[in-house]
């Protein structure tokens, strides 16, 4: 899971001015699934793509506001789940762990579907648990891209919800 907590509650404050605080929580949950969509679609252009199933797995929940805490969760899974985490972070000796023997089938489908030859299921899945995965980051990098800049476009939509009221 990737996790990015802002802090500077007083700064955000300090940033809206005279504004109606009540309000605050509401306009930063909106501000917070906004910025997430924003990740989430520049994700989907970066994240690998055979049939669709990684990419057609992500999501971003309806923000949840909690004892005065915003909260939006964004990731991939669903269908995918069995594989999103190892084409995110990398796998076997490609990120310095032992080598490992993924599951045959997924692999002789793609021999099947893309190469007409199932029967080299095996010796792909073999080859990819020999060398490993590379890591893709394809949410984190966008996510860490945008945060640089992201308190910023967090105030000014915070200070547009705020003065619509909510």
């Amino acid at each position: 899971m990737i996790s990015l907590q802002i802090e500077g509650g007083e700064k955000l404050k300090a940033a809206l001015g005279d504004v109606r605080i009540r309000w605050v929580p509401e306009a930063l949950a909106a501000a917070l699934f906004q910025e997430a969509e924003a990740v989430m679609a520049e994700s989907k252009r970066e994240v690998p793509v055979d049939m669709g199933t990684l990419r057609n797995s992500g999501f971003v929940d309806e923000p949840t506001i909690m004892h005065g805490e915003v909260e939006v969760t964004m990731g991939y899974g669903g269908s995918a789940s069995a594989y999103a985490l190892w084409v995110h972070e990398g796998i076997g000796p490609a990120v310095g762990r032992p080598a490992f023997m993924p599951p045959v089938a997924p692999f002789t489908e793609w021999a099947r579907r893309v190469l007409g030859k199932p029967e080299l299921g095996f010796v792909i899945a073999r080859a990819v648990g020999r060398r490993g995965l590379r890591p893709r980051k394809f949410l984190e990098n966008p996510l860490m891209r945008r945060s640089s800049t992201m308190a910023a476009r967090l105030a000014q939509r915070v200070r547009a919800g705020v003065e619509r009221g909510g």
